[in-house]
């Protein structure tokens, strides 16, 4: 600062602490004690903040793994167990509706948890304490507590727990964090812990929960997503169905009304009520009269590929349609589909 004040220009220089000797008289050894502990302390923190970014980096890999979710919540609990040294690791999260601690994953257990363990009643744990309070939880000697006895502790003779609310920013302008789980860390020694390793511990439980929370909520929308696509599914079909049922009962429909049709004007032409209409006659080369008389008297209308049957037809129906609309009605939706010319013919 005075230098600066005085405009004087200086080189900048490096110096560590074994540069500075110790005869100095601005020097002391107390100084000297000092600045070498804050070295230290320095080095603890870089290197204590070194060991989280780089659990973060793997976890946030993890999270972004394409295995399946108790692969990757396995592989979460070991590298939180790596991070913070503690061979035991449990994650759970709160079930809110039904007030119970549920188990993602145990990390460095014997065997597999029990079925009771899977789900607890939030007032019946010490996670679950942990949970409502937002309070991190630590005790020694956990086996011989008891208060906090447990066969569990005491099978694995755990000495030093550690639970650590996992929390979430409140949604909002809320104040305070949301806790959604809790971490657990158990080691079977006695272990001394700083700020430093309660401040890792508390900061991996947040990103766990960052994690984990953003995993339910993809595999909800995954599952949200499946469930669309197979109520499509199933809905296509169905359509799909009634669309073949509905193509058969027209198809049915238009087939028993040109029956009904073609029968009675057979009926009628045997009785002799009606011209000769569709039954073949050999003095008119084989085919009816009405057909004969047609193809001379309006060819256009026989050169489609019936030869002039639909016309003849037409044309009956038309006739009889003036007494019996219900039957011979052209106009008639049923008779919209009409049968080939070889149909009719046979």
């Amino acid at each position: 600062v005075y230098a600066l004040e005085e405009g004087i220009v200086m080189e900048p220089q490096e110096h560590t602490v074994s540069d500075v000797p110790t005869d100095s008289p601005s020097a002391s050894g107390e100084d000297l004690r000092r600045l070498r502990e804050r070295a230290r302390t320095v080095e603890e923190e870089l290197a204590l903040r070194s060991r989280e970014m780089e659990a973060i980096h793997r976890l946030s890999e993890l999270a972004l793994s394409p295995d399946l979710p108790e692969e990757i919540n396995a592989r979460i609990a070991e590298q939180v167990s790596s991070a913070t040294g503690f061979p035991i690791v449990v994650i759970k999260h709160l079930d809110e509706a039904r007030r119970t601690m549920v188990l993602d994953v145990a990390h460095g257990l014997a065997g597999p948890a029990s079925a009771q363990a899977l789900e607890v009643p939030l007032d019946e744990t010490l996670s679950g304490t942990v949970v409502q309070t937002g309070q991190t939880l630590i005790e020694t000697h956990v086996w011989g507590a008891s208060a906090h006895a447990n066969k569990t502790l005491q099978r694995l003779g755990v000495k030093t727990l550690v639970i650590v609310p996992m929390m979430l920013p409140s949604p909002g302008a809320a104040p305070q964090p949301r806790v959604i789980g809790a971490l657990t860390l158990a080691h079977p020694d006695l272990v001394s812990l700083d700020n430093d390793s309660l401040r890792l511990a508390a900061s991996l439980a947040n990103y766990v929960a960052l994690l984990m929370q953003r995993m339910r909520a993809e595999r909800a929308l995954q599952r949200a997503h499946d469930e669309l696509e197979q109520r499509v599914s199933e809905r296509t079909a169905e359509l799909a169905r009634v669309v073949q049922d509905l193509r058969q009962e027209i198809v049915e429909r238009a087939a028993y009304t040109w029956i009904n049709r073609l029968l009675a004007l057979r009926a009628m032409e045997a009785r002799g009520l009606i011209d000769e209409t569709l039954r073949p006659n050999p003095a008119y080369d084989g085919i009816p009269e009405a057909l004969f008389i047609l193809r001379h008297t309006a060819p256009q209308r026989t050169s489609g590929a019936d030869a002039g049957w639909w016309a003849v037809i037409e044309d009956a129906c038309r006739v009889q349609a003036r007494c019996l609309p219900g039957l011979f009605d052209l106009a008639a939706p049923n008779a919209a589909l009409r049968p080939s010319p070889m149909d009719v013919v046979c």
